[in-house]
């Protein structure tokens, strides 16, 4: 069985590397509103991170709770992986991006899966908010894209 704890930790790591992509497109892009996209999740990315490290180190709520479903712990590992699999110096923006569509739609879906069983009704809440940011991630990644897409002869 896993922890709070581990999934916490986990998470933590699955954002730092999302942040990395992030800041990878936001240098390569010549788009500016991509760039500007990319600048406001990045901004996000860093706040998650660093709510999810506060509620570490203050351990304000008992972390060491087990996660009563493991698969949900696996299947948060398994979609993390996603970014080391499929992203690598070269990749363009719109990989990049396609991505980030793929990961925020997996962080969404463990956030709410963990909020669902987690024990201690203040961090179900956290989680739950997570996973609407998460969304809303997913959604202004896809306009972005949508529109980008159809511009002719431009890079992203």
């Amino acid at each position: 069985m896993h922890t709070l704890r581990d999934f916490l930790e986990a998470s933590i790591e699955n954002e730092k590397k999302i942040r990395q992509l992030y800041e990878q497109g936001r240098e390569i892009t010549k788009l500016k509103t991509t760039k500007k996209c990319l600048g406001f999740l990045l901004k996000d990315e860093d706040r998650h991170i660093e709510i999810l490290q506060g509620i570490l180190e203050n351990e304000l709520y008992d972390l060491d709770c087990e996660i009563p479903n493991n698969k949900v712990f696996k299947e948060a590992l398994e979609a993390y992986g996603i970014i080391e699999r499929e992203c690598c110096e070269d990749s363009t923006v719109e990989e990049i991006l396609n991505i980030a569509l793929k990961r925020e739609f997996h962080a969404q879906k463990q956030y709410e899966a963990l909020a669902k069983i987690c024990k201690v009704p203040e961090m179900a809440t956290l989680l739950e908010h997570m996973a609407e940011e998460d969304e809303e991630h997913r959604q202004l990644i896809d306009r972005e894209y949508k529109s980008k897409r159809g511009l002719m002869g431009e890079e992203f």
